[in-house]
C-alpha cells in the first residue's frame, strides 16, 4: 500500500461500499483500553467492547466509556470465554447489526491504530480478502513470544501449503463477515488464544485469501498478558495437531488450487526465499545448526518436489531456460539437465549462504585464481565497480571482506527483505559485516553516494541480470542465449559515472569448492552523450556474453525463475 493515500484529515470514510465495525476482545486490560478508545476515536466507527468477565475496576471503566462515546457499544459476557470466544460473541452482535466486515484489535495497547486506514483500504480493495497485520517488532518483544511465533508460523505453512500466509497470531485484522459467519456456523473454533491461529487457517481453507499488511507491534512496559504459558501453549499444541489432521482430506483440494491454470498468485517459491519471509530463513537456520547441513539438505527434497509440482509458472520458466541452454550450447551433460535439477541447486545455494556466513566454509575451500588482483585493489585502497549476476552465490562472493580485512565490499539492493536477509547473517557472524545499500530508484543522490565510497577505496556490488521494478523502461536489449532480451541500465549508468575500474565476478561451487571468477570488465565504462545509447548496447552485450558463457559453463547455477525473454518478445510483436 501507499501511504501517500492515507492521510487522516484526508480519508472520507462515506465513499467506502461496506459496512464495518471495530471488536475488541477485553479481560481485564481497564485502564490501557482508555487511550486505545482515544486514539480509535478520530475515526468515529461503531466499536463493540466485549468484556470477558473483566474485574470490577475494568467493568466500571468500561461502563464510563460506554457513556462518553455514542459509537461505542458494550457486551458484557457472564463468565469468561477466552480471547476467541470474546471475538466470536463479538461476531454474532456483529452479524445480527448487518455489519460486512469487523476489524478487530487488541486491548492492550499493542496495535498501532495508525494503521487502521490502511487495513480499510486493503479490505476495500479486496472485499472477500482477509486482512491480517503482519507485526514488525522492537526490542519490547519477548523472545520466548518470538519463538513461539516462528514454530506455529511453521506449522501453519504446513497446513495451509502457503509459504505467503501472513503472522497467524497477530491480532491486528479485518474479517469478512459472511465468509466468517458461514465457517463458525460449520465448526467450532478454540475459543483462548488458539483462535486467531485456527481461524486464519481455515479461512484459507475456505478460499479465503490472507492479505498482510506489515504494522508496527509494541509490548507496553506497564502491560500485562492474558496469555498461560503451559494452558495456552498445550491448547495451541492440540489445535495444530486437529489442523495436520483436517489438512489430510483437504491436501487435493489446496494442491489443486494451486496448481490451476487460472491461479494468478504472485508469490513463487523463490520469491519466498529472496522476499519472503524472514522467519522462514531463520527457521533454517535454527536447523542448519541443530542437525547440520546435510539433514537439513535431506530436508529440502520435500519441499523443492512440493514447489515444482505446484509452482507451474517457475517451472515452466526453468525449461525454458534450459531449453534455450540447449539449443545453444554443445557441452558434454547439457541433454540431461532438468527443471527439478535446477529448483535443487537452488535450495542447496541457500544453505552455502548459511554456510559461510557461520564460518563452515574457510578459506581453503575457496578457489580464487586472481585473488592478488582484488588484494591490491583494497591495500592500495582504489575503489572499483563489480559486476556480478544470478549465478552461483553472490553472498559468498560478497563476504570475501573477511578474508582480507582491506576489502570493503558495499552491496546495492532494490530490496529491504536483502537487507533483512544481511541482517540475520551478521547475526550469525558480527565479524562479516557488509554494507547493504537499499534505494529505490537510480538518481542522482545515490551516484553521490557511490561515488564517496569508491573516493573511499571501497567496492560496490551491482548485480545486473534483473531490470528494475522501479524503473523497467530503463533497460538495454541484448543477445542472451541465442535470443534477445532485456537488461537494466543503471548498473553501466553508474558505473560510468563514477570514473573507476569495472570489474567482472561470479562465485561458483565447483567440486566441493567455490571458485571465485574476478576478471576485468573496462578500465571505466565512458558514455558520450552523443553515442551514450550505442555505448549502453556495447557495454551490455559485454556482460550478456559472459553472462552466456558461464551459464553454459555452469548451467544450473543461474537462478532466474521467471521468463527472461518474455517482455522483450511481447515488444518485439507489437513492433
Amino acid at each position: 500500500m501507499n501511504n501517500m493515500f492515507f492521510h487522516r484529515e484526508k480519508f472520507d470514510w462515506r465513499v467506502i461500499d461496506m459496512k464495518l465495525c471495530i471488536i475488541i476482545p477485553n479481560h481485564n486490560h481497564g485502564d490501557k483500553v482508555i487511550e486505545l478508545l482515544e486514539n480509535l476515536a478520530v475515526y468515529q466507527l461503531p466499536c463493540i467492547m466485549v468484556d470477558d468477565a473483566s474485574n470490577q475496576h475494568t467493568q466500571q471503566i468500561l461502563n464510563k466509556l460506554a457513556h462518553k462515546y455514542q459509537w461505542l457499544r458494550l457486551i458484557t459476557l457472564p463468565k469468561n470465554l477466552g480471547k476467541g470466544g470474546a471475538v466470536i460473541a463479538g461476531f454474532k452482535h456483529a452479524w445480527q447489526q448487518q455489519f460486512t466486515h469487523a476489524l478487530q484489535i487488541d486491548a492492550d495497547g499493542q496495535h498501532n491504530c495508525k494503521d487502521i486506514p490502511l487495513f480499510i483500504k486493503a479490505s476495500e480493495l479486496e472485499p472477500n480478502a482477509m486482512i491480517v497485520g503482519n507485526p514488525q517488532y522492537d526490542h519490547t518483544a519477548p523472545k520466548s513470544r518470538l519463538y513461539g511465533r516462528r514454530i506455529t508460523q511453521f506449522w501453519v505453512c504446513i497446513e495451509t501449503l502457503s509459504l505467503s500466509m501472513p503472522d497467524a497470531m497477530c491480532g491486528f485484522r479485518i474479517y469478512p463477515l459472511a465468509t466468517t459467519h458461514k465457517l463458525l456456523s460449520k465448526h467450532t473454533l478454540g475459543e483462548r488464544m488458539d483462535f486467531d491461529i485456527e481461524i486464519i487457517v481455515r479461512l484459507y481453507w475456505a478460499s479465503c485469501k490472507p492479505v498482510s499488511i506489515p504494522t508496527n507491534v509494541i509490548y507496553p512496559e506497564d502491560g500485562s498478558s492474558n496469555f498461560h504459558l503451559w494452558k495456552d501453549n498445550l491448547k495451541i499444541s492440540w489445535m495444530h495437531t486437529k489442523l495436520c489432521f483436517g489438512l489430510i482430506p483437504r491436501l487435493p483440494m489446496l494442491l489443486w488450487r494451486k496448481c490451476r491454470p487460472e491461479n494468478k498468485a504472485t508469490h513463487y517459491w523463490f520469491q519466498a526465499q529472496e522476499a519472503g519471509t524472514i522467519w522462514g530463513l531463520k527457521f533454517i537456520l535454527l536447523a542448519y545448526r541443530l542437525i547440520g547441513r546435510r539433514i537439513t539438505g535431506w530436508l529440502l527434497y520435500p519441499i523443492v518436489s512440493y514447489f515444482y509440482c505446484c509452482v507451474g509458472k517457475s517451472r515452466r520458466a526453468s525449461n525454458q531456460y534450459i531449453q534455450q541452454l540447449k539449443n545453444v550450447s554443445t557441452s558434454v551433460g547439457i541433454e540431461k539437465l532438468s527443471s527439478f535439477k535446477h529448483f535443487l541447486t537452488f535450495s542447496s545455494s541457500a544453505l552455502d549462504k548459511l554456510s559461510v556466513w557461520n564460518n563452515d566454509i574457510t578459506i581453503q575451500q575457496i578457489d580464487f585464481p586472481n585473488a592478488e588482483a582484488l588484494h591490491e585493489l583494497g591495500r592500495m585502497k582504489k575503489g572499483a565497480v563489480i559486476l556480478t549476476a544470478h549465478l552461483g552465490n553472490i553472498e559468498i562472493a560478497r563476504a570475501l571482506s573477511r578474508f582480507e580485512p582491506s576489502v570493503k565490499i558495499n552491496a546495492f539492493v532494490f530490496s529491504k527483505n536483502a537487507v533483512n536477509f544481511n541482517k540475520i547473517l551478521e547475526k550469525i557472524n558480527p565479524e562479516c559485516k557488509l554494507n547493504v545499500i537499499e534505494v529505490s530508484e537510480t538518481d542522482i543522490h545515490l551516484a553521490m553516494l557511490l561515488k564517496q565510497k569508491i573516493d573511499d577505496g571501497e567496492f560496490v556490488v551491482i548485480v545486473a541480470d534483473r531490470v528494475s521494478t522501479t524503473q523497467p523502461e530503463r533497460c538495454t536489449i541484448a543477445n542472451f542465449l541465442g535470443k534477445p532480451a532485456q537488461f537494466p541500465q543503471g548498473p553501466f549508468i553508474l558505473a560510468g559515472l563514477m570514473h573507476c575500474p569495472v570489474y567482472f565476478m561470479l562465485c561458483i561451487p565447483v567440486e566441493n569448492k567455490f571458485k571465485v571468477i574476478f576478471q576485468p570488465f573496462a578500465d571505466s565504462i565512458a558514455l558520450q552523450r552523443k553515442n551514450r545509447q550505442a555505448e549502453l548496447t556495447t557495454y551490455t552485450q559485454k556482460y550478456a556474453d559472459l553472462l552466456s558463457y558461464y551459464c553454459q559453463e555452469h548451467p544450473l547455477q543461474w537462478f532466474n525463475f521467471f521468463d527472461f525473454w518474455a517482455q522483450t518478445n511481447r515488444e518485439m510483436k507489437h513492433d
